[in-house]
């Protein structure tokens, strides 16, 4: 098949290939040796590995989908499907702790939707619409929402909001390593945004 998308393993010793017919799984270290092959049945289009790398999520455009395999047994453990016209997987990504799952599912012609989910039962925890981008803190405590031009850091337990402040349109959004700053990355420029009190350090 023909390659869409290429992702490491956080422990370094796996290799995956999305292609249009599935995705490979390499020996990083050696490319030559494939291990395993996952029949995702539709063209694989964006890859991501669970921290732990015994996970990874598959996401396809056509229907919009998301799958998660467990490596070891090479089994699919959970599938959403997304419904709609012109509806694309827009992010999808797990807390650094392993604990969570979200993922944005967007709309040509409508409002976009952020979906979480608990890795250990797969349950959906939280939906919000609106949003455009997301993004987990390092120590997996909290999690920050954009939500029309509004960034709000949320507590991942108890989803009390830790912070606010205003982002105007983002494209992209991280944290820095250390979990005191958020970079927020839109068309024309970059923000740096204190964490704790929300004060603007670079624009």
């Amino acid at each position: 098949g023909v390659l869409s998308d290429l992702a490491y393993s956080p422990d370094g010793k796996l290799l995956a290939i999305g292609t249009t017919t599935g995705v490979a799984i390499y020996n990083a270290d050696d490319i030559t040796e494939r291990l395993l092959f996952l029949d995702t049945t539709i063209a694989a289009n964006d890859l991501e590995f669970s921290p732990d790398s015994s996970l990874l999520a598959v996401t396809s455009s056509i229907p919009a989908r998301v799958q998660v395999w467990q490596l070891s047994s090479q089994t699919l453990i959970k599938e959403m499907t997304f419904s709609g016209a012109y509806v694309y997987i827009g992010q999808l990504g797990f807390s650094t702790d392993g604990k969570y799952f979200g993922v944005v599912q967007a709309y040509l012609f409508s409002t976009s939707v952020f979906t979480l989910w608990r890795v250990s039962d797969w349950k959906k925890t939280k939906e919000f619409y609106a949003v455009s981008n997301f993004a987990f803190s390092p120590d997996g405590q909290t999690i920050l929402l954009t939500l029309k031009g509004q960034a709000t850091i949320y507590e991942l337990e108890s989803w009390e909001p830790r912070s606010s402040f205003v982002v105007g349109g983002s494209t992209s959004i991280v944290f820095s390593q250390d979990g005191k700053k958020v970079i927020i990355g839109n068309y024309y420029n970059v923000t740096v945004v204190d964490v704790e009190y929300g004060d603007l350090l670079y624009e």
